[in-house]
């Protein structure tokens, strides 16, 4: 016996996102490796953040003693700016491989319409507004 239409798009649907999300989990476990690392211009400081920007390292050489304490903030944001791009930059190629493609994207634009349309169907209204 063949499977209906709507079976069918169902069994595709959760097909693709099984695999989106199989995609996405593969993208995590490689994004956990990933770091960034920046260096002050005088090489004072050391930064090393890991997913979501965290400082997972960081390392100040005697260059930093004669550093006000306004100096050292300054210097320790703008070096972790860096890392932090550095992550971003690294973690770009990764992401890319979770962005749905034009057509997953289509596919599931047009599902999200269908239940749009399947629930203002069978979601009674009443006569004052609103549902019932």
């Amino acid at each position: 016996m063949s499977e209906s239409a709507p079976q069918s798009h169902t069994d595709d649907a959760l097909r693709a996102v099984w695999e989106r999300a199989e995609r996405v989990r593969e993208a995590s476990e490689k994004l956990r490796e990933i770091v960034g690392t920046a260096e002050s211009p005088d090489g004072g400081i050391r930064i090393t953040v890991g997913g979501n920007g965290i400082i997972t390292e960081l390392s100040l050489s005697p260059v930093v003693d004669g550093y006000s304490p306004e100096e050292l903030r300054e210097a320790i944001l703008s070096t972790l700016q860096r890392a932090r791009g550095e992550w971003q930059q690294r973690s770009e190629p990764i992401l890319g491989l979770v962005k749905p493609s034009e057509e997953e994207q289509a596919q599931a634009d047009a599902a999200k319409a269908r239940l749009e349309s399947f629930l203002a169907l069978s979601v009674p209204r009443s006569p004052l507004g609103g549902n019932v």
